[in-house]
């Protein structure tokens, strides 16, 4: 069974999809990074993650549905494909537990992003 497993370390956080003996045991199986990789390692064992992406609509706030997203949902937005005037990140205003979420981009911004939803 391979399951995904976030590293927290101090520079960031690196998603891995693993295939231990036991992740929930903390008995990490052998596709673990090497030794010395991360400082502090905070290892918790995720449901799902799951990439999707959305459309950045130039103007106004764009609702994303997806009725996985839970209360408890982390949300990673990533480009992929830039277009019209691209600004900062889009960040999150409300999630909506079985319905999805509203991420607001810059004005004039129409690119595609990529999401990560982690539950």
């Amino acid at each position: 069974m391979t399951k995904t497993v976030l590293f927290s370390s101090p520079i960031g956080d690196v998603v891995f999809p693993m295939t231990p003996t036991s992740i929930d045991g903390m008995t990490i199986g052998a596709n673990t990074p090497a030794p010395g990789t991360f400082t502090n390692v905070t290892v918790n064992t995720l449901s799902v993650a799951t990439v999707k992406t959305f459309t950045a609509n130039g103007s106004t706030p764009v609702i994303v549905n997806d009725p996985t997203v839970t209360a408890n949902s982390q949300i990673l937005i990533t480009l992929k494909t830039p277009g019209g005037t691209v600004g900062p990140k889009p960040y999150l205003t409300s999630i909506t537990p079985g319905v999805g979420f509203t991420v607001v981009a810059a004005s004039g911004d129409t690119s595609v992003y990529n999401y990560l939803r982690i539950s």
